[in-house]
């Protein structure tokens, strides 16, 4: 069977490109951005549905991605860490965004449940 493409599969990162950006080193940093972006871009679009959004989920990925740099740069099998990072960000976007939707806002001025008025004031 074949396996179905993943943006994922776009991402060239290997770990010591992941140690040597953690250990600051700004080429390493500016590859890893450049390589990252496009990607988290093109996710943070299909899901955030509006560019805005898409902006701010960009922004809320790599700055996790920065975060924990160090952290994901130390795993054993550090680009799977990373993209595991950069899922468990989509996964909590994605949770919110279900919240979001089943909250409903009450009209003002009534009780919840309550029939309104067809009487004239």
């Amino acid at each position: 069977m074949r396996r179905r493409a993943s943006p994922f599969d776009e991402i060239d990162i290997g770990p010591e490109l992941l140690r040597e950006a953690a250990r600051g080193g700004r080429d390493a940093f500016d590859a890893l951005y450049d390589a990252l972006l496009p990607v988290v871009w093109s996710l943070a679009s299909r899901e955030a549905r509006s560019s805005n959004r898409a902006e701010a989920l960009t922004r809320s990925i790599l700055r996790r991605v920065v975060g924990e740099l160090e952290t994901v740069s130390a795993s054993e099998c550090a680009p799977a860490a990373l993209l595991d990072l950069i899922e468990a960000e989509l996964d909590a976007f994605r949770a919110a965004a279900r919240r979001a939707a089943r909250v409903r806002p009450i009209a003002v001025g009534r009780a919840p449940g309550r029939a309104r008025s067809t009487r004239p004031l």
